[in-house]
């Protein structure tokens, strides 16, 4: 027979075949429970942020437990868990989702629903950050939907992939529906103090800001970043999101110098502890970038963006809605400089990769279209101009929330335009 798809044990019969099943048993259990300490070892050097550390941890664990076990075993499943959210950490996220999509096969082989639901949960999480919002949606779905069911609306765990849902829903612009995640999640956990609580009001003060409630947003991200102080090791990847929320919050409201302190503080914990190739590290330097130039200073401001470019294209690819992100600003910088050929070969790349990721109804999408309409009109490219602002007008108008104030701003270009086109006939 087999044990659990690993090594085969002999049928019982003389003494000497008993015990050599009981000498089988007995190693198999001392190697499962090595396993088990290396993978509290791998979890405490988490704890103080020695993540590569406990990578290579988690790893041997994994293997311990395949020998012991073969590949199909729950136990392995939770080991690939274990190691896909360390690499999340270390920003591979196309590793860590290949880890779970595994750990998910296993289990749903094994009909182990619990750990079919932390896998999805695990995977939906690893295809946010690659920036696979409809794919993240439907996984982020489907753990809440079972985790409720198996454990109670009120876990922990049903708290978590709530922020998760949350995130994706922000990123598709449902502020409504990443609100009503925020807010469940937190009630959950009660505002106990704990990190899942920090969560909740990053991502409430980050819908305050799209809001432009910028003080509300302010007081959200305060009120996280004293938890993650509080509850997380100096340096914990939540303090440096949370400073960085803070000074985005900030910003909005003017306060540039105060803000680029929060960035830099960030940055300085993100390369410490994560590298200085992580993606978080290119979202600091991003923010960076955004406030230099807002205070003018254009080429530090060019530098960063393009420091943090080369970081999102290294680590996630041409086509991330970041890379996207860092594209946008670039073409504005140019614009700034009345480098306008320069700004529409950015906003045209980024415009593509907002297609793509998001469709072409999106609200990302119309920002895009709107500001390749500025730089093709400042090079008197009318026609060309004239056809995309009313592209951005239209899609501007059947987004769910139509925002008056974007669709006017679109009027205004289209009516200098015709205005332009006017005055040569």
């Amino acid at each position: 027979m087999t044990a659990t798809g690993g090594a085969t044990l002999p049928a019982s019969g003389s003494k000497g075949e008993d015990e050599e099943i009981r000498t089988l048993v007995s190693d198999v259990k001392e190697k499962l429970e090595e396993a088990e300490a290396m993978e509290a070892s791998a979890a405490d050097l988490e704890e103080n942020l020695e993540y590569r550390e406990a990578k290579e941890v988690f790893k041997r664990a994994l293997d311990i437990r395949v020998g012991a076990l073969g590949n199909e075993h729950v136990l392995v499943a939770r080991s690939l868990n274990c190691m896909g959210c360390c690499l999340a950490t270390l920003g591979k996220y196309v590793e860590a989702a290949s880890l779970h999509q595994s750990a998910l096969d296993i289990c749903e082989a094994r009909n182990y629903r619990q750990g079919v639901a932390t896998s999805i949960g695990h995977l939906g999480a690893a295809m946010l950050k690659q920036g696979h919002f409809f794919r993240a949606k439907e996984y982020c779905n489907r753990a809440v939907e079972m985790k409720t069911r198996l454990l109670g609306g009120r876990h922990p765990s049903v708290a978590h992939s709530l922020n998760d849902l949350g995130m994706v829903m922000y990123e598709l612009s449902d502020l409504v529906g990443a609100e009503r995640c925020f807010a469940e999640a937190l009630d959950i956990t009660n505002d106990e103090g704990n990190l899942e609580a920090a969560r909740s009001l990053g991502g409430l003060g980050m819908v305050m800001w799209e809001y432009d409630s910028y003080q509300k947003s302010e007081v959200h991200h305060r009120k996280a970043l004293a938890i993650a102080k509080r509850m997380a090791s100096d340096g914990h990847p939540a303090i440096a999101e949370s400073l960085t929320n803070v000074g985005v919050a900030i910003s909005c409201q003017g306060r540039l110098s105060e803000a680029e302190e929060y960035h830099y503080q960030a940055l300085a914990m993100r390369k410490r502890v994560l590298g200085d190739e992580h993606p978080d590290v290119g979202e600091s330097l991003n923010n960076i970038a955004t406030v230099l130039g807002e205070q003018g200073r254009l080429p530090e401001a060019v530098h960063c963006h393009w420091r943090a470019l080369t970081i999102w294209e290294q680590s996630l690819g041409r086509c991330h809605p970041c890379v996207a992100s860092s594209l946008r600003w670039l073409g504005r910088l140019m614009s700034q400089q009345e480098r306008f050929c320069e700004a529409e070969q950015y906003h045209r790349r980024e415009l593509s990769i907002r297609q793509k990721v998001y469709g072409c109804r999106h609200a990302e999408a119309a920002w895009s279209l709107f500001d390749l309409g500025l730089a093709l009109r400042n090079q008197d490219k009318l026609v060309e101009a004239e056809d995309v602002l009313e592209t951005c007008l239209e899609v501007e108008k059947g987004l769910p929330g139509y925002n008056a104030g974007n669709a006017a701003a679109a009027i205004t270009e289209l009516d200098k335009i015709r205005e332009q086109k006017s005055d040569i006939q």
